[in-house]
């Protein structure tokens, strides 16, 4: 899709395949072992290839995306908090079917949903807004 040069393709390809790694204590080392994540986050390349690995991430006309490395923030905004909670949840719904396709788990113990309002009437409502949130994340396969 992207027509990368298959030299590049097959470079990518040899640098990315059946990586190990190895632990070392002191003067003990372990066997060497298969990574099950082929790229550290520390790695150079890596910011490029992710951006290319989430590229299609689905969207919706009633929020955003913010997105940073591998921090992801779906905004939306609505004086109504139920239009906001049903933005953020439609759009976890599609996000659902993507994560799964390419094998992205979430990380429940990191995603937070916060809400901001101007007046403490609608302030009441963040409870309920959170509940319908996380009731959503729930059914990933975490």
């Amino acid at each position: 899709m992207y027509k990368i040069p298959p030299n590049l393709v097959q470079l990518l390809n040899s640098y990315l395949d059946d990586r190990k790694f190895v632990v070392r204590i002191d003067n003990i080392s372990s066997e060497p072992k298969t990574m099950k994540v082929l790229i550290p986050q520390g790695e150079k390349i890596f910011p490029i290839l992710y951006s290319i690995y989430v590229n299609d991430i689905p969207t919706t006309h009633k929020t955003l995306l913010g997105m940073y490395a591998d921090d992801t923030a779906i905004l939306t905004r609505n004086k109504n908090p139920k239009y906001t909670a049903a933005a953020i949840n439609q759009h976890l719904e599609k996000l659902d079917d993507w994560f799964v396709k390419w094998k992205i788990t979430l990380n429940v113990s990191k995603t937070e949903a916060v809400y901001f309002a101007k007046d403490e009437k609608n302030i009441s409502q963040l409870s309920k807004l959170r509940t319908k949130l996380f009731l959503g994340l729930s059914k990933q396969n975490i």
